[in-house]
């Protein structure tokens, strides 16, 4: 179940950890390694987060943040030493 998580969620490495954790050893890191790696190329592009956006710059929600400049944030007080 967490090797399929980890091909459906892109999130591979953490798959293998959480593992790690859960079991309480590093026993099952090899087959976690190699289940979680299958099941990341047999899901190619296919995820579960379909509304996630590639990079934060494209979110509407973080839109502000890179609308205004960021010398128009900084007072020349500020800046000066």
């Amino acid at each position: 179940m967490m090797s399929f998580f980890g091909g459906v969620g892109k999130a591979p490495i953490a798959v293998i950890l959480m593992v790690s954790e859960m079991t309480g050893s590093y026993t099952l890191m090899v087959p976690s390694m190699l289940s979680t790696a299958i099941a990341y190329v047999v899901t190619g592009r296919n995820t579960i987060y379909v509304n996630q956006v590639p990079t934060r710059s494209d979110s509407p929600v973080h839109i502000s943040e890179y609308a205004i400049p960021l010398l128009t944030k900084i007072k020349v007080r500020d800046a000066m030493t």
